[in-house]
């Protein structure tokens, strides 16, 4: 569907390969939260009404869209784990009430991953045997199959068990981006450098043949900017010269073709080449000067442009320099800071009742129709209701 691809592109850009441009009122960090916002919300809506069977009374038969369900939860589980899946349920609770029906992310990757081995028989089939047993098919593909039994181990909170799955999963498929980035986010999670670099080669050979091959005879394949990009974080994750090497030209190449798309993941990448080399004021350029920026700033699936500005800190505290410290404060400041006072965790909103307080009051940007009649209700509450942008 629409919403599947819209939020794929979200997640493998972490936000700026986005349809939504978001609301701009508050600054571009909160435009970067909010488009991407704006995506997990749509795709929240379908995956709620085709994944919650107990919702409907004398029901039929049983739906299922594992998919839309992997695309909207397995990238908060691979990053935050379980328990930040609860508190975003904890959130939606409480600024969703009034709609009666409460979308939960925990209670849709439960149902999906319910079904990772879901099997149907068929009509018994004569066999060589003459025995009449019958035929069982699963329900989903492979691929969907794997993917569940990974979003299964990151609700159990196994990351190095769901790890296992999506390396797998790239051998059998390494065209899937998706999973690619499920998997270097994982490896980013748990800490574990030669996961991300197994993910990365699994699929290395796959995506240079779509790229025209080695001599670039024919044509390249649409996602293959996108798919350079990851490849490349994967690569600089090893302590290898060659692979950092590898990794820093692709990071370069891809952010040559597209800086839109995959600009924030190349940064990333680059900053773990620069890093590795000791390349501090390369890295302070790349990611607190204003040309390495405005490569990450319209990230804002999962704060990802807020982790790169704390990158920035970390190497500008490094490079020594006279008031550095004081720089890499301010870049902390700029972008953690920002986060806690948008979501009410700063000193006046815990004040005030916390983040589930201010998040009720928040109100609706003007780029959002409200369709409901009365007052403006809040920005959660729009987002459910069905409301879409002008």
């Amino acid at each position: 569907t629409a919403s599947f691809d819209g939020m794929s592109l979200c997640i493998l850009s972490r936000g700026s390969a986005n349809i939504h441009t978001g609301n701009d009122a508050d600054g571009p960090d909160a435009r970067a939260f909010h488009a991407s916002s704006l995506a997990w919300s749509e795709i929240l809506r379908y995956a709620w009404d085709w994944n919650c069977n107990h919702r409907r009374e004398n029901a039929e038969s049983i739906t299922s869209a594992p998919m839309l369900v992997v695309a909207s939860a397995a990238p908060a589980l691979a990053q935050g784990g379980s328990h930040y899946l609860r508190r975003i349920d904890k959130l939606l609770d409480t600024t969703t009430r009034e709609l009666g029906t409460v979308p939960s992310l925990w209670t849709m990757a439960h149902n999906a991953a319910s079904f990772r081995d879901a099997v149907w028989k068929t009509a018994p089939v004569k066999s060589s045997s003459n025995s009449d047993d019958p035929e069982i098919v699963h329900l989903l593909t492979p691929r969907e199959r794997w993917h569940l039994h990974a979003l299964h181990q990151l609700l159990q909170n196994n990351h190095q068990e769901a790890m296992g799955a999506y390396l797998r999963l790239l051998e059998l498929f390494p065209g899937d981006l998706l999973a690619l980035s499920l998997a270097l986010d994982v490896a980013y999670t748990i800490g574990d450098a030669s996961a991300a670099l197994r993910a990365a080669t699994n699929v290395s050979t796959y995506w240079m043949e779509r790229d025209g091959g080695a001599l670039r005879l024919g044509r390249s394949h649409p996602a293959q900017n996108l798919a350079t990009s990851l490849i490349s974080v994967g690569l600089s994750s090893s302590t290898t010269s060659s692979r950092a090497s590898s990794a820093e030209s692709m990071a370069e190449l891809a952010i040559a073709r597209d800086s839109d798309g995959t600009g924030g993941t190349s940064v990333w990448a680059l900053s773990h080449c620069l890093a590795s080399e000791g390349r501090s004021s390369e890295m302070v350029s790349k990611l607190a000067g204003f040309d390495g920026t405005q490569f990450y700033e319209a990230c804002g699936f999962l704060h990802f442009n807020i982790r790169m500005r704390g990158y920035g800190g970390i190497a500008t505290l490094d490079c020594k320099r006279g008031g550095s410290d004081r720089s890499a404060v301010r870049m902390y400041d700029g972008g953690f800071g920002n986060v806690l006072d948008y979501s009410g965790n700063n000193v006046k909103g815990l004040d005030g009742g916390g983040e589930e307080r201010y998040l009720r009051d928040v109100r609706v940007p003007r780029s959002i129709k409200e369709n409901m009649s009365g007052a403006v209700s809040s920005l959660f509450t729009g987002w459910f209701s069905g409301s879409g942008p002008n």
